[in-house]
């Protein structure tokens, strides 16, 4: 009769659970770090810096490291935007249209939009497509909404294309044109997939030896 033979427990094994802790360890976020980070961003914002400000409402809005805060993050998103930082402007245009930190008004969320998409910002001119797109704040107009999805669209922002291809497929303002919307549904879904690789290998640092097949 056969025996069952256990091999001894040797240094090796026991080493098992110390390197997964410390690789656990090592694939956290230093908390020291992002205290930091935010320190050196609320120095800079106070200092006058449009993109710390930004950056620093950003955190405000979404509870990021302090406590959410939409007042907070209205009056971070202000001061830039009163500098003429495009991102500032359509983030405090996004304020307005939710009602967040202030009362909801639409025209004055147009009218930061506007000021952040005639800079050029693809946000803004997503946003404003959607105040044409859904007349809020502006007379409802698609060909106006397709105009600054198509700006939006063309400089790569995922949620344009997606919207420029809907309008494509429903036929407003554009003819109807199956090929068209394909090719922008197409051209959202690449960037969307490769927006989410580079959020994946951003949080498995390429050095842990981890590989993705």
């Amino acid at each position: 009769m056969a025996k069952l033979i256990i091999p001894p427990v040797g240094r090796e094994m026991h080493r098992i659970p110390i390197i997964l802790f410390g690789l656990i360890l090592f694939l956290l976020p230093p908390c020291t770090s992002a205290a930091q980070d935010l320190s050196d961003m609320k120095l800079k914002a106070e200092q006058g810096d449009a993109a710390a400000q930004v950056q620093l409402g950003f955190a405000y809005e979404h509870g990021k490291d302090v406590p959410q805060d939409y007042k907070e993050a209205v009056k971070w998103y202000l001061k830039s935007a009163e500098q003429g930082n495009p991102a500032g402007q359509n983030n405090l245009g996004a304020m307005y249209g939710n009602g967040k930190g202030v009362p909801q008004d639409y025209n004055e969320a147009v009218k930061w939009h506007r000021k952040s998409a005639e800079q050029g910002n693809a946000f803004g001119q997503t946003s404003l497509g959607d105040a044409y797109k859904d007349g809020k704040g502006v007379p409802q107009d698609d060909k106006e909404a397709v105009k600054w999805y198509r700006k939006a669209a063309e400089q790569g922002n995922v949620k344009a294309q997606n919207n420029l291809g809907g309008m494509y497929h429903e036929g407003k303002g554009v003819p109807q044109d199956d090929t068209e919307a394909i090719k922008w549904y197409l051209k959202s879904i690449k960037r969307s997939l490769k927006s989410l690789w580079q959020k994946l290998f951003s949080v498995i640092p390429a050095k842990a030896g981890i590989q993705v097949s």
